[in-house]
């Protein structure tokens, strides 16, 4: 399919409103029900990677719509390539690289991305058998990636940053 530099540009910009959508909405949950947030945010991740790839033309509008590790590959670059993260607040850009870290593994509980399970969106089955559930069984996982209460509280501001900052300079990420 051939695209055009507007139309590609309408679907980066339609990415990053449907992501902005969703980090209100995440942002409503802090708090609150841990394995619906950690979606919420993985999905927002994903869309406003899909498009700084798209504005800089680093994927196409059918790999942006097909991929589910736009996230992941992004904050790839941005763990290589630091001075990408030079449209975020403060003195070091290196301050965001744990973010970024973050954001990749939180990619990685995405259910094409973890087939065997946990994920974050549906049911799986485990190993024994059992099924494990989001809601009930991804809890001590995300205990482990947002770490203690207080740095909980942290993560969470970061992330939330991150994403508001990458959502304002997506077309701006590579220059």
């Amino acid at each position: 399919m051939t695209v055009t530099r507007d139309q590609r540009e309408a679907w980066a910009s339609a990415y990053v409103d449907q992501a902005r959508e969703d980090l209100r909405v995440a942002q409503m949950l802090q708090g609150r029900h841990p394995s619906v947030l950690a979606m919420l945010l993985q999905m927002v991740f994903e869309k406003l990677a899909k498009a700084a790839l798209l504005y800089s033309k680093k994927i196409d509008v059918e790999d942006a719509q097909r991929t589910h590790k736009a996230a992941e590959s992004l904050m790839a670059i941005f763990r290589t390539n630091p001075r990408f993260l030079g449209v975020f607040p403060g003195k070091s850009q290196r301050r965001w690289l744990p973010t970024a870290q973050l954001v990749a593994e939180l990619t990685r509980l995405h259910p094409q991305i973890a087939r065997g399970g946990p994920h974050l969106e549906y049911p799986w089955e485990r190993e024994d058998g059992t099924i494990g559930v989001p809601a009930r069984d991804l809890e001590p996982l995300l205990e482990s990636l947002w770490g203690s209460p207080q740095g909980q509280l942290k993560r969470l501001s970061d992330l939330f940053t991150f994403a508001r900052v990458l959502a304002d300079n997506a077309e701006n990420v590579f220059g």
